[in-house]
């Protein structure tokens, strides 16, 4: 036969096992809450990413067309110049 006190017992477990349960529920609910924060933060950081990527290639781009002209100036002026020395040799000669 079951007593009091074990009904007292199961009671008590029951509880526990109750309270356990929503205390458990709470800390999933925050960090079901927490996993979507950093998903959209994750997502946000990624869209930076993006980018920046495309706004380095932008630049890498005009770096290097700014370096073909200065290249291009400079073959002018060394093409020049030597024209100059050769129209001199000539002139002296």
């Amino acid at each position: 036969m079951i007593s009091l006190d074990q009904i007292h017992l199961l009671e008590k477990k029951v509880e526990g096992a109750v309270a356990k349960i929503a205390q458990l529920q709470a800390e999933n609910d925050a960090l079901r809450k927490s996993c979507a924060e950093l998903t959209n933060a994750l997502s946000a950081k990624s869209e930076q990413l993006s980018a920046f990527e495309q706004d380095q290639g932008k630049i890498e781009d005009g770096i290097i067309k700014a370096l073909d002209r200065l290249n291009s100036i400079e073959n002018s002026i060394l093409n020049a110049a030597g024209r100059a020395l050769s129209g001199q040799e000539q002139f002296s000669a």
